[in-house]
């Protein structure tokens, strides 16, 4: 958790990435300040320049373009003799004329900004990832150039607002929260359903009284009498206004009341 006082612009941050998942596993990321607002953090994210180049079978594979430049030349090509689905019509090569990122790693942050400055890390805004494709139709084929949008929403957001509570300074803190939220996620998947629906039952009750502190006495009293109830672990609790549970098998919702209690 960091201070608003803590950071400047330009700041190398961590954070953990509960949306934005790797095969859905939650991880660590970091990011750079680009503003500081009195309820989050203005982040830019960043990726690894884009070094690959384009080589097409029209051209025998002689030409290497940087994938970036990359324009179709508006010509239908004849599919190659002996052509199957199989048949490569185009060929990515990856370079690292700019320098080899595999040093930097996600805790050392004044490799961070020396990658940044150097031009191995650029603002995804400024490196937009692009695939290459093949269409092919009755009129021969061509190898376009698209935005790889799968790649945009799920790795490549430019920018996002993180709560100061959820950053930190250090890789290492931001570890700890994923280490602990992991742990939790391994307690609960060791729950029994009775234990479960517990824990359920009393979260709603501990917000009810949140919400209506003055009615605590009634809520611990309803609390009592729910978890007394017979194969708790089919037992449901709303908790709005009123209190109410039910078995997960019913339609109709039961209010606590003082006649139950």
């Amino acid at each position: 958790m960091v201070k608003k006082d803590d950071l400047n612009i330009g700041d190398v941050i961590y954070f953990v990435d509960y949306v934005r998942t790797d095969n859905f596993h939650p991880r660590v990321r970091f990011a750079v300040v680009a503003d500081l607002f009195s309820d989050g953090i203005d982040v830019d994210f960043y990726r690894p320049y884009d070094e690959r180049y384009v080589r097409v079978e029209w051209d025998k594979f002689k030409s290497v373009t940087p994938i970036e430049d990359y324009e179709w030349d508006g010509r239908w090509h004849k599919l190659p003799k002996g052509w199957t689905y199989n048949t490569m019509l185009y060929d990515i090569e990856h370079r690292h004329s700019k320098g080899d990122l595999s040093h930097v790693m996600l805790n050392d942050k004044n490799g961070i900004k020396k990658a940044i400055k150097d031009g191995l890390l650029i603002r995804n805004q400024d490196n937009p990832f692009y695939a290459i494709d093949s269409v092919i139709t009755k009129d021969g084929y061509k190898i376009v150039k698209i935005v790889n949008t799968d790649y945009t929403l799920n790795c490549n957001q430019w920018s996002d607002i993180i709560a100061y509570d959820k950053a930190f300074l250090t890789y290492e803190d931001a570890q700890k929260e994923l280490t602990a939220y992991n742990a939790e996620l391994a307690r609960q998947a060791n729950l029994t359903d009775e234990e479960w629906s517990i824990e359920e039952i009393n979260k709603e009750i501990d917000r009810y009284i949140h919400r209506y502190g003055d009615r605590k006495d009634f809520a611990e009293k309803a609390r009592a009498y729910i978890l007394a109830l017979p194969h708790i672990e089919d037992v449901e609790v709303r908790a709005l206004s009123s209190i109410q549970y039910k078995y997960v098998k019913n339609k109709k919702w039961i209010t606590v009341s003082g006649e139950n209690l």
